[in-house]
């Protein structure tokens, strides 16, 4: 379950020009560690599912989304 990852397809919905850099920087603050992910980041968890290392992991939904699920506060409007 990803969260705002930095994919092309992320990136082709945030406006050109001048703005891109703050609307990055916004999707970034959405998460606890305050930036978009990684593909890596993503392949990462992948990876771990498939490797040994899970080999009692079952039915499970892994959210890699730097916190931004675990927040205590409500997303901003806007």
């Amino acid at each position: 379950m990803p969260g705002a990852i930095e994919t092309p397809m992320k990136l082709s919905t945030l406006p050109a020009g001048p703005g891109r850099e703050e609307a990055l920087a916004y999707e970034g603050r959405l998460a606890t560690l305050g930036r978009m992910g990684q593909p890596s980041e993503v392949a990462g968890a992948v990876a771990f599912a498939f490797s040994d290392d899970a080999s009692y992991l079952t039915g499970q939904a892994v959210t890699v989304d730097g916190g931004a699920t675990a927040r205590c506060y409500p997303y901003p409007v806007g």
